[in-house]
């Protein structure tokens, strides 16, 4: 890609033991019918064939840049954050790397984009198990209103943001360290404009239904806690709001969990909360 041309989005990828699916997902990229982009792969210090992997597709595509941390992060925000540092995008999309987008997704996107003003732009999502062709759910995109406060609003798959409105560092980051909903949270409570579409363009990946169940109600519930209590310490919000959040957080998800007990992933004609 020459450098007087300028990518429209930048496609953000953080890699951590990723080598039984990045090639997939970086191919759902390659694939896409919208082609003003740039891929940006960074490995968080894998173990495994993920940086050769990712320096192959590098060597093969002048749109495809590898950057490695120095030190294992922990977690996708590290990451994230190196790779924006050299992301040249007016928007940056994400898409982790074990996920899938259809071949629309981006020029969806753009679209969207072109006719609204928008800092924060997501969508829906199928819920797929082992095959992109066995979907078993869905996460259809809502917007993002009070109830950002006690729900996410999208899988991190489906975002896109405009690179210019978020300052570095964009992310959380450390290890084990839940930065997708906090970044969301934090957009809305400042006042950024967050939009939603309603096709269902990414494909979310998930192993099996006991694994999404026994991890995402755990991770829902410290993802809220922590970005409530940055929001609380950095004085957006005030302390007895932060207190009173919290414990509106912990009943709302403890309801879900008891919900989550006797009911299903939702079909594509369903409306629930699986998002990650």
């Amino acid at each position: 890609m020459s450098d007087l041309i300028l990518p429209f989005f930048s496609v953000l990828i953080p890699c951590y033991n990723s080598e039984r699916y990045l090639a997939e997902t970086i191919e759902s990229v390659l694939q896409q019918t919208f082609t003003q982009f740039e891929i940006v792969l960074v490995d968080d210090c894998s173990s495994d064939n993920t940086l050769a992997i990712a320096e192959r597709y590098s060597k093969s595509d002048s749109r495809i840049r590898t950057l490695s941390t120095q030190y294992r992060s922990g977690g996708a925000g590290g990451p994230r954050n190196v790779g924006l540092s050299v992301c040249r995008g007016e928007y940056v999309a994400l898409i982790d790397s074990d996920d899938l987008w259809s071949a629309d997704k981006l020029k969806n996107d753009a679209l969207f984009i072109q006719g609204n003003d928008v800092d924060i732009l997501t969508s829906g999502s199928e819920i797929f198990s082992k095959s992109r062709n066995n979907i078993v759910g869905c996460a259809p995109a809502r917007d993002a209103d009070w109830k950002l406060y006690f729900r996410n609003c999208a899988t991190t798959s489906s975002i896109c943001f405009r690179r210019e409105a978020f300052p570095l560092p964009t992310f959380n980051s450390g290890a084990g360290v839940l930065e997708d909903y906090p970044f969301l949270l934090s957009a809305y409570v400042r006042g950024k404009v967050i939009r939603c579409r309603p096709e269902l363009d990414t494909l979310y990946r998930y192993d099996s239904a006991a694994s999404i169940f026994k991890w995402s109600v755990l991770r829902r519930l410290l993802r809220h806690f922590e970005a409530i209590l940055n929001l609380g310490a950095s004085g957006v919000i005030s302390t007895p709001r932060t207190f009173a959040l919290i414990a509106g957080t912990a009943l709302y998800v403890g309801t879900k969990v008891l919900i989550a007990q006797v009911t299903h992933f939702p079909t594509r004609s369903e409306n629930d909360t699986h998002h990650e």
